[in-house]
């Protein structure tokens, strides 16, 4: 089974992420590591943001450099998740417009500074040669908040053609109320869809601009699934795609959960093209070892193999609280099931 184990960046720790890939590929032959970068624009000079991550990818990878271990990324935002807390971006630069007319911190999509940040951006890291690269979930425009975007520009692009333009509290007030064959609900719909495949080949031809070889995978939203599989085909362009499913188990209960997570683990093997990998979602959010125990991942682990999925996305690299003593039981079930 394929294990890829995400790395949450420190940058003042780095001997310590060096000796945790070390470790992990010595006890459970853990050989794909990609590091979390939070993309998405903060500051007013969100460059220098990245110019940094840069540096600590090199600095890292340099440190592995004849481990056996590989050296990916994951784009773990780029264009926000929108949680609550999250540092200041650029002021001037247009935030989504959610259906419930909520502030938000994700950027609209549509903005052309927005747009050209993050072309630059992914070119600056698809530059550094990763192995892979892995978009993450809030490259999307649906969550538990609602449909996106409702700003004057996703506006005025539904409004095209229209032979009666609609302002947007009507524009919400029809799509709360219609029916799944309505024909606004359709064409925001197509619209909506549409606006994240163009992003995504915005992405892709940014890779191919520095290097073609990479392939790029997607992390399938938690709402936006049914269209999951064609952005992931665009991010991959030339090369097979590689879909995390959004089938998570965090904070897990007891025995009950496994019913759910089976069942949706199916339906969304339905959702996704026959030609992909799949990979479970294996993350022990909130990403310390109390939200899920040894037992709780190798089950987690072993259903993902029953049910024929071609690896899983981790997330154990524990920098928060180091604990040698903790970690033994979490390398046995990786070099189980291996």
């Amino acid at each position: 089974m394929r294990l890829i184990n995400i790395v949450p960046l420190f940058p003042d720790r780095i001997d310590y992420m060096v000796a945790e890939a070390k470790r992990l590929y010595a006890a459970a032959g853990l050989d794909e590591v990609m590091l979390c970068m939070t993309l998405h624009p903060e500051g007013e000079q969100p460059a220098e943001k990245v110019e940094l991550f840069r540096r600590i990818f090199r600095q890292y990878r340099a440190a592995l450099q004849a481990s056996g271990i590989k050296v990916g990324i994951l784009f773990q935002s780029l264009i926000g998740h929108g949680w609550p807390g999250a540092p200041a971006g650029v002021a001037s630069w247009p935030r989504v417009e959610t259906v419930d007319g909520e502030p938000s911190d994700r950027y609209c999509i549509l903005n052309p500074d927005f747009r050209d940040y993050l072309a630059a951006t992914v070119r600056t890291m698809a530059a550094e040669k990763p192995f892979a690269l892995l978009v993450d979930d809030d490259f999307r425009q649906i969550d538990g908040h609602g449909l996106e975007c409702f700003c004057p520009r996703h506006l005025a692009q539904f409004n095209a053609g229209n032979d009666r333009p609609v302002g947007a509290d009507e524009l919400r007030s029809r799509l709360r109320a219609a029916s799944p064959q309505d024909s606004c609900l359709r064409r925001f719909e197509t619209l909506r869809v549409g606006n994240l495949l163009e992003l995504a080949a915005l992405v892709r031809r940014a890779i191919d601009e520095v290097a073609p070889e990479i392939n790029c995978g997607y992390c399938t939203p938690g709402y936006e699934m049914l269209s999951a599989g064609r952005i992931a085909g665009v991010l991959a362009g030339r090369h097979r795609p590689f879909i995390r499913l959004c089938n998570a188990n965090y904070l897990e209960r007891d025995i009950r959960d496994l019913p759910a997570m089976h069942y949706r683990t199916q339906a969304l093997k339905r959702m996704m093209p026959a030609e992909a990998d799949l990979l479970d979602e294996s993350d022990t959010f909130p990403h310390h070892r109390y939200s899920k125990a040894a037992v709780g991942l190798d089950t987690k682990l072993t259903l993902a193999a029953w049910n024929g999925l071609d690896g899983a996305k981790l997330w154990l690299t524990n920098l928060n609280w180091p604990d040698a003593a903790a970690e033994a039981p979490y390398d046995a079930v990786l070099a189980a099931n291996r």
